[in-house]
């Protein structure tokens, strides 16, 4: 006989789930554990704060998020720097370095500073050795969000998890064929799971809300990731016909978390819940209700606090005027909720991939896989004498990647594009 009330068995989409206080517990364990774990810049003593008549301040919570005027507080900014190429500033011509050194350290203002260690710029004067400073480190908007509004968005995300998840399909199998045959193309920020087999869908995922594991492992998920493209070209290689070659083109969607529509978001969270519950054959007291879709719609209302915005051209570069703020990268739930955002596009690039389309240049795919933003496609092109060169199979995969993030976005009927960045764009071949 299980001891846990029937009521808490399975989350479902109702509004009466947000302001449950068990439920809350549960959205504050994942979120507190997550953010210690992984947000750096994250304010402790609120966290240690939270612990302290946790129960009265779960019920407080829940009586805000009732309210029809609820807001959550203004999100904090922390730029934080990307992954980049660091390099020791030029040197001075030797006339200036001995006047450098030769100064008197007061007259100068400050140490000379020739031997520097900095992100390397994408264009150094080399005659005046000035930095263009707007073409250094790249800074990532990071926010800080209150552990009240941190709590919420992972309530919401519990209450959605097996509708997305299954949406998502399995990614524990081992073999990546396995994983490449049941449609599973998405490895990144996928939640801990177990995956039952169903007799009329895909398997379906069992997420376990009352612990304080939310994300799998980030080294088995991106590993796996990293692998498939190989493990697809090294079964396909036998056989690609003679003067035929694969190659593996990595793509990468710029400032993706900043560009999600939250209105989008939220359409897209009801149609695959919609989807989820009719492929499941879900009884209706499980289906979702306007209350869960109202209180949602409130804590996804994020806004930058007015002061941040004075920080648009240190984040975006010159004449930027306001930040963008799409889901905040900092939010435990933003991985979910970004992965939610793209399941439609995932289905029509699998689809493209299973039916080896055939582009321009007589490239043709064969398989597809995304880690969050970076997205892995194999194809098979001419080599050889009459060839395509691979700027030549690079572009005609990023023309067609383009014009599917158009499709998904008037699908979505999103306001916002999603764009690829062209420096992380390549081709390798296999």
């Amino acid at each position: 006989m299980s001891i846990i009330r029937e009521e808490y068995l399975e989350l479902a989409p109702q509004g009466r789930y947000l302001s449950d206080v068990v439920v809350l517990s549960q959205a504050w364990k994942k979120s507190h554990v997550f953010i210690r774990r992984h947000n750096w810049y994250a304010d402790v003593l609120e966290l240690d704060s939270s612990t302290i008549n946790l129960e009265k301040r779960l019920v407080r919570w829940a009586e805000d998020i009732s309210r029809s005027d609820f807001k959550p507080d203004d999100l904090l900014l922390v730029p934080a720097p990307k992954n980049a190429k660091w390099e020791f500033r030029p040197r001075p011509e030797a006339p200036m370095l001995e006047d450098l050194l030769n100064s008197d350290i007061d007259e100068l203002g400050s140490e000379p500073t020739f031997d520097d260690w900095c992100p390397k710029p994408k264009q150094v004067d080399t005659t005046s050795h000035a930095v263009d400073t707007s073409m250094l480190q790249k800074l990532r908007p990071l926010a800080h969000l209150s552990i009240r509004d941190q709590t919420l968005a992972t309530a919401v995300m519990m209450c959605l998890a097996e509708a997305i998840e299954t949406a998502q399909g399995d990614p524990t199998e081992k073999d990546v064929l396995s994983t490449r045959e049941r449609g599973v193309v998405s490895y990144g920020n996928r939640l801990h799971c177990r995956w039952v087999e169903t007799p009329n869908a895909r398997a379906r995922a069992h997420f376990s809300w009352g612990n304080s594991r939310t994300y799998r492992q980030y080294f088995q998920d991106y590993r796996a990731f990293l692998a498939r493209p190989r493990r697809v070209c090294t079964e396909l290689m036998p056989q690609v016909q003679p003067g035929r070659e694969l190659f593996v083109v990595s793509l990468d969607i710029k400032s993706f978390f900043d560009r999600v529509d939250r209105a989008a978001l939220l359409q897209e969270l009801r149609r695959l819940e919609t989807e989820y519950r009719q492929s499941i054959g879900l009884p209706d007291r499980m289906a979702s209700d306007e209350p869960f879709w109202e209180c949602t719609a409130r804590i996804l209302d994020w806004t930058w606090r007015d002061g941040e915005h004075g920080q648009a051209e240190l984040i975006l570069g010159h004449g930027a005027a306001r930040l963008d703020l799409g889901l905040p990268q900092g939010l435990v739930a933003s991985g979910f909720f970004a992965n939610a955002y793209l399941v439609g596009l995932d289905r029509e690039l699998q689809r493209a991939a299973g039916n080896a389309l055939e582009l321009d240049g007589g490239v043709k795919i064969h398989d597809y896989c995304r880690y969050v933003d970076d997205i892995r496609i194999v194809v098979e092109a001419r080599n050889g004498s009459g060839g395509i060169a691979q700027a030549d199979v690079q572009k005609a995969v990023e023309e067609f990647v383009k014009r599917e993030l158009e499709a998904h976005r008037v699908r979505l009927g999103a306001s916002q594009t999603l764009e690829l960045s062209d420096d992380k764009c390549a081709v390798t071949p296999y």
